[in-house]
């Protein structure tokens, strides 16, 4: 009978050795994946960032605002600009 449970239990222990290693391995690849993502996402970031400042430094005196054709197209770049600041969270009150 004791031997009945040494064998039980140390099926038991291989078995469950094997599931904490693979989850180890699932979880150290979810961690890369997750670094590879917050890396693009500053990237992403820093580019909305330059956007703005390029929109801002060309639109510095509302010229383009100004025009019927050009206004309602750089409206519209500048609303798309503005949706994107709103999903990673800048609040930039120049736009």
């Amino acid at each position: 009978m004791e031997l009945f449970f040494i064998i039980l239990l140390s099926v038991l222990l291989i078995i469950g050795s094997f599931i904490i290693v693979n989850l180890f391995i699932k979880n150290q690849k979810l961690i890369e994946a997750n670094d590879e993502y917050d890396d693009w996402f500053v990237i992403f970031e820093n580019r909305i960032k330059d956007t703005i400042e390029m929109i801002n430094e060309v639109d510095h005196r509302g010229i383009f605002e100004a025009d019927d054709d050009v206004g309602a197209t750089f409206k519209s770049i500048k609303d798309i600009v503005n949706d994107l600041n709103d999903l990673i969270g800048i609040h930039d009150e120049n736009l």
